[in-house]
């Protein structure tokens, strides 16, 4: 399954749910906590499948590909990520 299906059917989607910030009490932080790390799981996934599919895993550059697919992308999030990553990642192959 290729990076682009498992976008398209959500694998990346942080199914944890976030309370809201007015929400001070110690259950709520707790689910926020675990939702920021399910998040941070979830990107670093996305991150090994697009390094696998590409065949640059092993590539010391690859590191400075994804910051930049990162800087310009993640404000319109994966898919947005995506486009840059396959857009730069022939100029380290």
């Amino acid at each position: 399954m290729t990076v682009y299906d498992k976008m398209t059917n959500g694998e990346y989607d942080n199914k944890k749910s976030f309370p809201s910030c007015k929400d001070k009490s110690e259950e709520a932080a707790q689910q926020r906590k675990e939702y920021k790390k399910e998040e941070r799981r979830l990107i670093q996934q996305f991150k090994k499948d697009l390094e696998k599919e590409n065949n640059v895993f092993d590539n010391s550059k690859k590191e400075v590909l994804w910051r930049l697919a990162w800087h310009y992308g993640h404000s319109s999030g994966l898919a947005e990520i995506s486009f840059y990553w396959l857009d730069m990642v022939k100029l380290i192959k």
